[in-house]
Formats: structure tokens, C-alpha cells, sequence
């Protein structure tokens, strides 16, 4: 019966890690590092997952990484999987490769943003030669927007504007103002006093049947 891979009890690490990393493509050496393998047995691992080349090197994209890390997360029964993929290879992407990003980074910090993009409250702005650079810095923003979207929305999310005066705000701001203004006319008055109808109208009022 074949056994488990050896990078198994770290799968889920293995998920985070590649999930949350800018890299958009992994190296032979790369996957060595990464699933703690010898050569042989990274470039046996290599053989399991789709690869783009570049000149005479074979790399593996980051989303063909993630998805056979998927497989292997929902597989019964993964010595079985591995054994189905070492038998029916996957076919090389003839894709071409756009743009490549080989190391992780830190997110950018507001004094260390791409040289091509200008960012403020609630606007953006990229500039561009190529569309490789366009995609690396768009990438960069992601990167930023998935580890630290506090601090993202904190330098360059608008400010939310006060919303309008209810009209049961506007009149209470001014009775409160009315009420000021007669006081300050007759201070030796009381505010029910000066609010009070006349005489005759409070005689009126009495008389009416």
C-alpha cells in the first residue's frame, strides 16, 4: 500500500502559504523549499502539476498549485490521487507567461508603492508601458488588500461625509434658537410666559362653549 506523502500533515500550512503568497510562478527549487522535499522527489511533484515553460525551465503557477493542493485537501484517499496523477500527467501549459514574480514580498507601504501608481482617498491611478507592468502593480495591490485590508482602508478609504440634518433635527435646532431669542428679549420673563398666548385669546378660549 503506498504511503502518504511526507508534506501531508502540513497541508494546511502548505494552503495558507501559497494562498496568501504574491508569487505567480514556483521553481523546482522553489517547491524543494517549500514541501521540504529532496530534488528527485520535488521534480517527481513537478511531474503532478501542470507547468508553463520558460526557455529550458519548467515553472508551476501559483493557481495550478492552489488547485492541486485542493485536490489532495478533498481527496479520501490521497496515496490513491497521487498514484491517478503519476498516471494520467498533466499536459504542459503553452500559455504564454506575461509577467513573473518569483519572491515574496512584504505589502507596500505608502512610502514604497510601485513607481507607476499613485494612490489616494478614494482614488487610484496607474501609469504603464507594458501590460506586464500594469498586472505586477495591480498584483501589488491585491497583495495589500488581502494582508493588511485595515491598513489599506485606512490610508486611502474616503472619509465618510456627514450625512444631512434630519427635519426633526431642524426643527428642534430651531425652537432651541427661538427660544434663546426670546429669552434674551425679555429676561425678566419666564420662557412660558413670553411663549403664552394674550389675555383675551385665553379668554377666548374659555368662553367658547
Amino acid at each position: 500500500m503506498a504511503r502518504p506523502p511526507s508534506w501531508l500533515p502540513r497541508l494546511p500550512q502548505l494552503h495558507r502559504t501559497v494562498r496568501q503568497s504574491v508569487r505567480s510562478h514556483y521553481t523546482r527549487r522553489d517547491l524543494e523549499g517549500l514541501f521540504q522535499l529532496q530534488t528527485s522527489a520535488a521534480g517527481a511533484l513537478m511531474d503532478l502539476v501542470p507547468t508553463t515553460g520558460l526557455g529550458s525551465a519548467q515553472l508551476v503557477e501559483r493557481e495550478a498549485l492552489m488547485e492541486f493542493l485542493r485536490k489532495v485537501q478533498a481527496a479520501e484517499d490521497v496515496p490513491a490521487l497521487m498514484a491517478e496523477l503519476r498516471t494520467h500527467k498533466p499536459t504542459p501549459s503553452r500559455r504564454k507567461i506575461r509577467f513573473l514574480i518569483q519572491k515574496d514580498a512584504e505589502p507596500p507601504t505608502p512610502a514604497a508603492l510601485p513607481a507607476g501608481l499613485t494612490l489616494e482617498r478614494g482614488r487610484a491611478e496607474i501609469h504603464f508601458k507594458t501590460l506586464e507592468e500594469f498586472a505586477a502593480t495591480l498584483m501589488r495591490i491585491a497583495q495589500w488588500l488581502h494582508t493588511d485590508p485595515d491598513g489599506f482602508a485606512g490610508e486611502y478609504e474616503p472619509l465618510s461625509e456627514p450625512g444631512a440634518p434630519s427635519p426633526e433635527a431642524e426643527e428642534a435646532r430651531f425652537i432651541a434658537t427661538e427660544i434663546e431669542r426670546l429669552r434674551q428679549q425679555a429676561p425678566k420673563q419666564s420662557v412660558n410666559e413670553v411663549l403664552a398666548p394674550p389675555d383675551n385669546a385665553r379668554n377666548s378660549e374659555r368662553s367658547t362653549p
